[in-house]
């Protein structure tokens, strides 16, 4: 007759020492031990006991147990209250058996309404933490963004600064044209009247520097606009 195989079982010890060696997750022996109490406590799962030394120990689905219940924290955060992780772990293995250990009654056993209450208000907690994160986060985006947009606002001070630079620029740049192109028709004035001269004088011929001035004068006017008008037309 074949021999039955006996489910294999570790000891809290060696199960650290196995998750750590072929799962690659490493959770002290204090944390296994608490883990297990409180799913005890909250009367979801015992833990097996050997028969002689009535020593605790863990079977394949303890094991399971407790790499589910470390992804969980290692998602949900630490924090996460252990109602929550109890009733999870109800879901998610239903094979879970509870029963009271005469040698360790749980003295502060609760009413199931009470207990669900406390889930609930435990839930409630985290949904309110995570709402109140969310709202943190969209209020520094919202500033981040005002920041950002009054940055990209021109300052009015600096702006009125540049528009007298600006108007004071344009002026120089109109009077030293205004000179130049005055400085021009002065030269074609003077060859003009070089060539045809209008002299005074009866005896002795000598230049009409008033007429002269009059004349050049008069060149200047009527052709300072026309001049002015081009050049900014170029430019």
């Amino acid at each position: 007759m074949e021999e039955e195989q006996l489910p294999q079982m570790w000891t809290l010890g060696k199960a650290q020492e196995y998750l750590k060696e072929e799962k690659g997750i490493e959770i002290p022996v204090v944390t296994l031990r608490s883990w297990f109490n409180e799913l005890e406590k909250q009367k979801v799962h015992t833990l097996p006991r050997t028969k002689g030394k009535r020593e605790r120990v863990l079977s394949q689905l303890e094991i399971n147990i407790a790499i589910f219940i470390y992804e969980v924290r290692e998602k949900y955060g630490k924090k996460i209250p252990n109602e929550i992780i109890a009733e999870y772990v109800r879901e998610k293995f239903p094979e879970v058996t509870y029963f009271e250990d005469e040698n360790s009654a749980d003295s502060n056993t609760m009413d199931i309404l009470q207990t669900e209450e406390r889930i609930l208000r435990a839930m409630g907690d985290l949904l309110n933490e995570k709402m109140d994160q969310m709202r943190n986060e969209i209020r520094q985006e919202y500033e981040e963004k005002e920041r950002l947009a009054r940055l990209a606002l021109p300052d009015p001070a600096e702006k009125e600064a540049q528009e007298r630079v600006a108007i004071r620029t344009i002026q120089l740049n109109i009077r030293d044209t205004e000179r130049k192109i005055t400085r021009e028709l002065k030269n074609e004035a003077e060859e003009k009247w070089n060539a045809n001269p209008i002299k005074t004088g009866i005896i002795i011929k000598k230049e009409d520097t008033a007429k002269k001035l009059e004349f050049i004068n008069n060149y200047i006017n009527d052709h300072i606009d026309e001049r002015m008008k081009a050049a900014f037309e170029d430019n």
